[in-house]
């Protein structure tokens, strides 16, 4: 008998009245595997989204980790030139002598008592990587010389070494702008030079217009 378009068209009719129908014309039409491909769908689409948060947790971590590392390479380098100071500061000063926290924070503390620095300023030099007295060779004043360390110098290095130092000056003695590293970038070259700042790289020091 065959199947005519009429007949066609009521089996859609009758297929929207009964909905439950649909199930049984497909398990009868489709093969198990075309059946299954929704769930698979659904899977596969689940296990996607499972990966990529894998993946964003992944991502998280190493950078996490990089930071650390790069943290510690950072402090060792700045524990470095303290340690070493006499040797890597020769060129700006002679009867060098590092300051330590607590000597350091009393002198500011008087500062701040005698109103000659404000807490903000007390608080940005105490943050300064090294501080150091001597005297300066280029003419023999005693001088404070404040120095950050960075394994790579930027232009944010040199200006804080340049504001640091300006408050320092404050004390009624010179103080010198210090940027340390390994290396430095071409803005901040161009910043140590604008701000007077002396660049010290891999212990070799370099006054702020070169030479």
């Amino acid at each position: 008998m065959a199947f005519a378009v009429e007949d066609f068209h009521d089996l859609l009719r009758l297929l929207e009245q009964h909905p439950d129908w649909r199930a049984d014309l497909r398990r009868h039409v489709l093969t198990e595997g075309l059946l299954e491909l929704p769930a698979i769908l659904r899977e596969l689409a689940e296990q996607m989204r499972e990966s990529a948060a894998a993946r964003a947790r992944a991502s998280a971590a190493l950078e996490a980790l990089a930071g650390r590392a790069a943290k510690r390479e950072g402090d060792m380098l700045e524990l470095r030139y303290e340690r070493r100071a006499p040797a890597y500061f020769s060129r700006l000063a002679r009867k060098l002598r590092v300051f330590g926290r607590s000597a350091l924070a009393e002198m500011l503390d008087d500062a701040v008592d005698a109103a000659r620095l404000t807490e903000a300023e007390r608080q940005a030099v105490l943050h300064a990587d090294l501080v150091l007295s001597g005297q300066r060779r280029e003419d023999g004043a005693d001088a404070y010389f404040v120095v950050e360390v960075s394994v790579g110098v930027g232009v944010g290095d040199v200006t804080r070494a340049a504001e640091r130092a300006g408050s320092l000056t404050k004390l009624g003695r010179p103080a010198v702008p210090v940027v340390a590293g390994e290396w430095i970038n071409p803005e901040a070259i161009a910043a140590a030079q604008a701000y007077d700042v002396w660049q010290v790289l891999d212990g070799r020091a370099t006054p702020p217009r070169g030479g």
